[in-house]
């Protein structure tokens, strides 16, 4: 409501500031104290909401849905500004391609973005992703969470091949922490084995054994 409100105050304070450039004089004095004329015309505003998740929008898609009140005899005397919706999960495929930038594959990518094996379908059968540009892959990084590996020295990224480093990244750093639980877990049972021989000792207290040797009593 606001940016459609702001656009078209804009184009009425242009056409006034033209009026007043050109010394235009209007037919009467109130469209002169106005400086919008009766002959002069606004351009429509089209606003689109973008949802950027990859599941179904559920919240209200018009004004009316968001009022606490249902009266009809109030409501007519109301506007019910609506949205226009772009959501990812109603796009069908063959309706991507009418989008004629990239946004298309950006929208493609969030449809998709929770169902891996149809994700590496759609990736690896549109070339365009071989060649997408760094700005893009940038921008379906951060509207889908993905830990795609980007080369930020090179303008143009092969989404493919960032997948497959964002996952061999996944599987190093599961490997990694497999590792490191591994010692831990390993360096717990130590502990608790040395624990058992002091307690057996009977000079200090459960709580004693289980601060010097970080174990629960």
């Amino acid at each position: 409501m606001l940016y459609d409100a702001v656009q078209y105050s804009g184009q009425v304070e242009e056409t006034a500031r033209n009026h007043r450039k050109n010394k235009d004089r209007p037919d009467s004095s109130d469209e002169f104290l106005s400086g919008f004329y009766k002959n002069d015309r606004l351009i429509p505003v089209v606003t689109l909401v973008i949802y950027f998740g990859s599941d179904e929008w559920d919240a209200p898609r018009s004004i009316y849905e968001m009022f606490s009140v249902k009266d009809t005899r109030l409501l007519k005397y109301t506007q019910n500004y609506s949205i226009n919706l772009i959501e990812p999960a109603s796009i069908q495929d063959e309706d991507f391609s009418k989008l004629h930038t990239e946004l298309s594959q950006v929208l493609r990518y969030i449809k998709y973005s929770s169902d891996k094996k149809k994700l590496k379908e759609i990736v690896n059968k549109d070339d365009v992703y071989k060649n997408i540009s760094r700005r893009t892959a940038n921008m379906i990084n951060i509207v889908t969470g993905s830990k795609l590996v980007i080369d930020n020295r090179k303008e143009k990224v092969d989404m493919c091949k960032a997948i497959q480093e964002m996952r061999e990244d996944a599987r190093l750093e599961g490997r990694n922490e497999g590792l490191i639980e591994g010692r831990n877990e390993g360096a717990r049972d130590a502990n608790t084995e040395t624990a058992k021989k002091v307690i057996a000792l009977g000079k200090l207290s459960f709580d004693e054994i289980s601060a010097i040797y970080d174990l629960t009593p």
